[in-house]
């Protein structure tokens, strides 16, 4: 409908920016379940335009703001590579901590502790973090770095056209600053909203790196912090205060403080002894999918080749998964003939 008359369209869309008239529509609401029951809000149409073209503006400006050890939703910083970086941290600050001077004093307080000279990491996760996002501290946020007016009214227009609901008041009635703030919530399937929200903790990426001088990496609202016991439980308290700052809130149940020789579970992996394992419930899920791909073989005759290009294209984005892990072949294993005879074609030649 929205094509019928386009110039029309997209003209007005500017027009009305320009002039300051522009009305977003309301959201359609779709609630998922997945691992667990999800809010989903999509925008109509016309304001998915908007989305895109205020993206397309700041996705540079914010992006070259950001540190390196944050990868999630950025160009060329992927899941994967998340996990082969805090692997290759681990494996460097062990290094470097054996090395250091401080591990061979001995008359040292805390020298004889067995895990003294051990490296721990520190594991943050915040509760229901998109909807806990404040309007007025995103806006103070992003005013830091982009002065143009007329792109600040866009992005303003985006953030507050979202009215706040009281899903989750009564789960986090012990936080005031939650139930009172009008003003919050990043809906999650916005294009922009995933920038917007991996930008919110750009002050706290900050503060680790040049304040605390930490090592750590970051993947949305999921932190892992590596160094010793002694240095990371005496950052701990500024750490968590700076969190209150934001007006965030911890997890208790996913905060984490553990040696790095135990199980690090991050992101759809887990990492012990310099290897890299994947989530039981991943292998789960691509057995079901391959399950599919076997009733699939039966009538494999009659399935168009825009069929087997969709397959494929799913089949592909499934088992890169499994392809960064040290068990790839073990993996592998796990399915047999179909793939390798029919549908998909010869993907381990």
């Amino acid at each position: 409908m929205f094509e019928q008359n386009l110039e029309y369209r997209i003209l007005k869309i500017l027009d009305d920016l320009k002039n300051r008239k522009y009305y977003h529509l309301e959201y359609k609401e779709i609630i998922l379940f997945d691992s667990k029951k999800r809010y989903i809000f999509s925008p109509q149409f016309k304001d998915h335009i908007l989305h895109h073209l205020v993206y397309n503006e700041i996705y540079d400006i914010l992006d070259r703001k950001m540190v390196y050890t944050t990868f999630a939703c950025r160009k060329w910083f992927w899941t994967q590579k998340c996990i082969l970086y805090l692997r290759n941290m681990i494996k460097k600050e062990k290094r470097r901590l054996e090395k250091s001077s401080f591990s061979n004093y001995k008359n040292i307080q805390g020298a004889k502790d067995p895990c003294y000279n051990k490296l721990y990491y520190l594991k943050i996760d915040f509760s229901k973090y998109f909807f806990s996002i404040n309007h007025s501290l995103l806006k103070q946020k992003i005013r830091k770095y982009i002065s143009n007016e007329e792109l600040l009214y866009c992005i303003d227009l985006i953030i507050d056209s979202y009215k706040t609901p009281k899903i989750y008041d009564k789960l986090l009635k012990e936080n005031n600053f939650y139930t009172k703030e009008k003003n919050k919530w990043l809906p999650i399937w916005w294009l922009i909203s995933q920038l917007f929200a991996n930008f919110y903790l750009n002050d706290l990426d900050q503060f680790l790196k040049h304040k605390l001088k930490l090592k750590f990496v970051r993947y949305m609202d999921d932190i892992i912090i590596i160094w010793t016991k002694e240095k990371l439980s005496l950052a701990k308290k500024e750490i968590f205060e700076f969190i209150k700052q934001e007006k965030l809130i911890l997890n208790p149940k996913k905060i984490s403080f553990n040696l790095v020789d135990d199980w690090i579970k991050f992101v759809w992996y887990k990492i012990k002894n310099n290897k890299i394992f994947v989530w039981k419930r991943i292998k789960k899920s691509f057995l079901r999918f391959y399950d599919k791909l076997e009733d699939l073989e039966k009538i494999k005759n009659i399935l168009t080749k825009q069929d087997i290009f969709r397959l494929e294209s799913m089949y592909y984005s499934r088992i890169w998964f499994f392809k960064i892990s040290d068990f790839w072949e073990n993996y592998i294993k796990m399915c047999s003939s179909p793939l390798r005879k029919g549908i998909i074609g010869e993907f381990w030649n």
